[in-house]
């Protein structure tokens, strides 16, 4: 080689083969900062609600296979998705045990969710309704002063602040499933929840006569913990959605979107 192109690099010495120079607590702290540096190689674990079609309880849907594809844009990084109630989403997320969870109701979950928490920008319209075999369940004035409105767990609190409702108004301790069929026969009053994830149910149990009526539309999105994985993970997040085209991965939302304010939930909807 030629010496004037050489370039001079001293022997690199690890602190931790010394132990006359570096205690064994060094040794760690040096290697966790290794390994928390942005860009090296990192597992991110995040929590799903089922929401079908979105999620289900298998881990299929559009989210998961939407959050596959991103993750093969990041061949540094790999998601762990495990599917979960959203209440325990939270909580995981709230202790440090989860980097992201979803779906969450961008920008209208409680305060006390925004002081662990932080929405990517992104989100998708999520029609938010009210179910029943009861027409007249479905009035203001009526379902206001109904007890056992189902919801699934973790959405009470959130839906309450929003509808001007107590949380005690609420039968939260079930899956989507469960309290589907329950209101569907009777067992509870009414059901309020996302547009998608309910009709989807309704039509896969074959419930038939199930009143809705549209409330407000929220937007369904994703939110990191406040913490450094959290945040390098929105980035992560925002810059590959900005390159891939959304509505190829949820098509099939907007169909259920696109039904009438409120009637008669159809028994099949078609998707091209």
């Amino acid at each position: 080689m030629n010496s004037s192109t050489a370039h001079y690099r001293p022997a690199r010495v690890s602190p931790c083969r010394n132990k006359n120079k570096a205690p064994w607590y060094l040794c760690l702290y040096l290697l966790a900062a290794l390994f928390s540096i942005p860009g090296h190689s990192a597992t991110f674990r995040i929590g799903l609600e089922p929401f079908p079609p979105l999620i289900t309880a298998d881990r299929q849907g559009m989210t998961v296979r939407f959050l596959q594809s991103i993750e093969q844009r990041l061949p540094e990084h790999h998601f762990k998705i495990m599917i979960m109630p959203y209440n325990r989403a939270k909580k995981e997320l709230k202790e440090g045990r989860l980097d992201m969870i979803g779906h969450t109701p961008y920008q209208k979950e409680t305060q006390d969710f925004y002081e662990y928490a932080e929405e990517i920008h992104w989100s998708i319209a999520a029609p938010l309704d009210i179910y029943s075999i009861q027409r007249d369940y479905l009035e203001p004035e009526v379902f206001s002063k109904l007890n056992h409105i189902g919801t699934p767990r973790g959405n009470e609190d959130f839906l309450a602040e929003l509808l001007g409702l107590s949380p005690k108004q609420f039968f939260a301790a079930g899956n989507i499933d469960n309290l589907v069929e329950m209101m569907g026969i009777g067992r509870i009053p009414a059901f309020i929840f996302a547009r998608a994830p309910t009709v989807s149910m309704i039509q896969k149990l074959d419930l038939r006569g199930i009143y809705y009526r549209n409330l407000v539309t929220l937007h369904a999105s994703l939110a990191v913990s406040k913490t450094a994985s959290g945040q390098q993970l929105q980035a992560l997040m925002e810059e590959a959605i900005e390159q891939m085209d959304v509505e190829k991965w949820f098509h099939r939302q907007y169909h259920y979107n696109d039904m009438a304010e409120q009637g008669i939930v159809p028994v099949s909807i078609t998707h091209p």
